[in-house]
Order: structure tokens, then C-alpha cells, then sequence
């Protein structure tokens, strides 16, 4: 058996048979085509493991019953951050494009958040650092600093507008919701809410 987990107190991934202590995002999952899970270096592509599903477990010791679980519960782990981390990695419930304000739809999923819907005011989490496809891991950023050169923002407040954008001027329908100051033009200080639900 190949045990496979996010070690609290090292703060990061083990794998049995590896003395490694492996980041977030360092390495990726995979089913091949000869059905073999492969866990792999994200950089460079040399792999670290390569065997059937029912030999990984967790390193509680726990097998999976299907492929598919495997390779869920290894794409949840191989992105997992230490506690705290304003970063979170979590599951596209349907395409994103980077730099879009997200809320929760699951237990670990996000879609594209939306001014034009009050019924999303108080599942508004974070915004992504990158594009993801549907059903692919995306990491999301629910508070601090972030920064993307092409951003050319007036310094002062930003607000969550449709379909995942970030707005200068506050809505007028729907709800309002602030997600932070920009500093700079290309510098934003993440910090959500509160909501203020508009009259229609």
C-alpha cells in the first residue's frame, strides 16, 4: 500500500517510501490510460507514484473504492495549505476565468459569484488566482493582498459585480457587496462584506 496525505504538523504532503516533504500544488494527480493513478512532480512531470488506485490510500490507511474517489480525495490533499493560509484550494462548479470573485455551491465547489442575485450574499468566498475548467482544482484567495499586472484600477473601493467581476462603481440593484481597496492600479486588498441587499 502507498499511503498519501497532508501532514498537519510538517505542514505539507507525505507519501510512504518518500522522506520528501511535498508544497501545495507541487504535485498532481492523474488517471492513466492503462487505468494506473499517477502522482507526479506539477513542474517537471517526473512521477512519484504510478500504481492502481486500490493500493493509495490516505495515511489513516484508508482505500478508496473507485478510481474517481481516489483521484478526489488526491486532489484535495496534493492542494491542501497549512491552516490559516488565506488561500484555498477548491473544486470549478463549471468554467472560471482568473480573477473572479467566487461563492460556495457545495461542499468544496465554487461557481461564479453575481451582484444581480441576493440569494448569493452570504455564500460570497474569495477570489480565484487563475482559470480554471469545470471540475478542476482552483485556488481562491478569501482575504489579503493581491496583485495582476494587466489590473489598471483607479486607487479606492471595489465591489463584486456580474458574473464574477470586480466593479469601481457600486450596483444598483440586486446587492451590494465591497471586496476590498485598491492601492495601486494593479494591487488589490482583499476584504469581503458585509452585503447590503438592495430594494428592487
Amino acid at each position: 500500500m502507498i499511503a498519501v496525505g497532508y501532514d498537519a504538523a510538517l505542514g505539507g504532503v507525505r507519501i510512504s517510501g518518500d522522506t520528501s516533504i511535498f508544497q501545495a500544488r507541487e504535485l498532481i494527480a492523474s488517471l492513466r490510460v492503462d487505468g494506473q493513478i499517477s502522482i507526479a512532480r506539477a513542474t517537471t512531470g517526473e512521477v512519484i507514484v504510478c500504481a492502481p488506485y486500490g493500493l493509495i490510500t490516505g495515511l489513516d490507511e484508508q482505500a478508496y473504492a473507485t478510481a474517481a474517489d481516489c483521484l478526489g480525495y488526491l486532489a484535495a490533499t496534493l492542494a491542501r495549505r497549512p491552516v490559516g493560509s488565506p488561500v484555498e484550494a477548491l473544486i470549478a462548479d463549471g468554467d472560471l476565468g482568473g480573477h473572479r470573485l467566487v461563492r460556495r455551491t457545495g461542499s468544496g465547489r465554487v461557481a461564479l459569484a453575481s451582484c444581480d442575485d441576493p440569494r448569493q450574499a452570504d455564500s460570497v468566498l474569495g477570489l480565484t488566482l487563475g482559470a480554471a475548467l469545470a471540475d478542476a482544482t482552483v485556488d481562491v484567495l478569501t482575504c489579503g493582498p493581491v496583485e495582476e499586472p494587466s489590473w489598471n484600477y483607479a486607487p479606492g473601493p471595489a465591489f463584486l459585480g456580474p458574473a464574477g467581476t470586480l466593479v469601481q462603481i457600486p450596483p444598483e440593484a440586486g446587492f451590494r457587496f465591497p471586496v476590498g481597496t485598491f492601492v495601486t492600479p494593479s494591487r488589490l486588498i482583499l476584504a469581503l462584506g458585509p452585503a447590503v441587499i438592495l430594494a428592487s
